[in-house]
């Protein structure tokens, strides 16, 4: 029954069907969604801006807070 209710919400998607009853994974997806088409696309857009700024906290976080130099502290190869 659980692929049903998916692909169901994917023809919804394409506009093809009504939506599926509700299960836990569009619980969220439905609680970012509003009747109104303008809310919905700054939504949108708010939530593709937070997730380039998360992207690029991580690739501070994990690149550019590392030191920029990689040579060994201890060169006793001479």
């Amino acid at each position: 029954m659980k692929a049903a209710s998916s692909a169901a919400f994917v023809m919804h998607h394409f506009g093809l069907r009504p939506a599926p009853p509700q299960t836990f994974p569009f619980l969220f997806h439905n609680a970012l969604t509003s009747k109104n088409i303008f809310l919905n696309h700054l939504i949108n857009i708010k939530m593709t801006i937070g997730a380039m700024v998360f992207v690029l906290f991580l690739l501070y976080v994990l690149i550019l807070s590392k030191p920029f130099y990689t040579f060994p502290l201890s060169t006793n190869n001479l």
